[in-house]
């Protein structure tokens, strides 16, 4: 089995433990799964779901949802979690959406966006 360097770690690894990401990048999987998780994960720490491919050639092509899905598996925890902070940050964009004050998670319409 074929084996490459990530561009993060620099760890030798299996080309399994590799996955293409964005449609735009035009280049090949040069990122492990490990490395493209902690890369994600970074990004929604800060609540931001704009994703950039880190290739070490500059790529910067857009790692959208579908993406991260056909890298990771959608059930994936940190696929999940990218779901959660995209639907969240909807919902905050939305004026008549109010989360629960006791910070449960829910939250309802309200009319007027009072």
């Amino acid at each position: 089995m074929p084996e490459l360097i990530c561009d993060i770690c620099a760890d030798t690894k299996p080309a399994s433990a590799f996955a293409p990401l964005a449609s735009g990048c035009s280049h090949e999987a040069t990122l492990c799964r490990d490395c493209l998780k902690r890369h994600v994960d970074e990004r929604l720490n800060k609540n931001d779901t704009m994703v950039r491919c880190p290739a070490a050639n500059g790529c910067g092509a857009e790692i959208t949802h579908a993406h991260l899905m056909r890298a990771l598996g959608a059930a994936d925890v940190c696929a999940a979690r990218f779901d959660r902070v995209a639907t969240n940050l909807f919902l905050r964009s939305l004026p008549e959406f109010r989360f629960c004050a006791h910070d449960c998670g829910s939250g309802q319409l309200v009319e007027g966006g009072e």
